[in-house]
């Protein structure tokens, strides 16, 4: 009846530590994700502003344009784009970055 008794806290000890791992583990993976997320996003929108200004000479306006044009989507609850575009014949800077999780 003793050794059932010591090995419950061992058991329990070892429980607790693969849990603990598991949680980490699945902690890294998910902000690998994201940032994963992040950069498919951005090679997205360098892709639309390529292919525009191979076809039309100009870089696209804005982001509502490739939202509208191109058919572009993307979370904006999760991710912000920061699209700076000076004048049709300069290509434009594209930042994205995930907003702040709560």
């Amino acid at each position: 009846m003793k050794t059932k008794q010591r090995n419950k806290p061992l058991m329990l000890a070892e429980f607790v530590a693969v849990m603990l791992c598991f949680l980490f583990v699945f902690d890294w993976i998910s902000k690998t994700a994201y940032r994963q997320s992040t950069q498919t996003i951005q090679t997205a929108l360098e892709q639309i502003i390529v292919d525009t200004y191979a076809r039309e000479g100009r870089y696209p306006p804005s982001l509502d344009s490739m939202i509208k044009e191109h058919g572009f989507t993307y979370d904006a609850d999760t991710y912000m784009i920061v699209y700076d575009i000076f004048a049709d014949n300069i290509r434009p800077r594209v930042q994205v970055t995930e907003r702040s999780r709560p």
